[in-house]
């Protein structure tokens, strides 16, 4: 009969552990699903933002002058600059 409330006590107690860890359990879930909703309710909330395209162009571009014409130059110095989206106009004279 000592055997059989020794059974008894030990299957009680298997219980008791198996409900101790089933309530610790479901403690730490809650604790994390809380922690989880902390977290969540904290991060920044996203920028919606259209694209924006910035184009950059070094400052200092290298410039190429062609004259204008070649043959019978009158001296009139006319010249059109090609390169760095710049133009340069010279006038000849005195």
């Amino acid at each position: 009969m000592n055997d059989q409330r020794e059974l008894i006590s030990a299957l009680a107690g298997r219980e008791r552990a198996r409900t101790r860890m089933r309530m610790a359990t479901a403690g730490l879930g809650a604790a994390a699903l809380a922690t989880a909703g902390v977290v969540a309710y904290h991060l920044p909330a996203p920028v919606h933002k259209t694209a924006t395209t910035t184009t950059v162009t070094p400052s200092a571009q290298p410039t190429l002058t062609i004259p204008a014409n070649y043959s019978g130059d009158d001296g009139g110095g006319s010249s059109v600059a090609a390169g760095g989206g710049t133009a340069h106009s010279t006038s000849g004279g005195s």
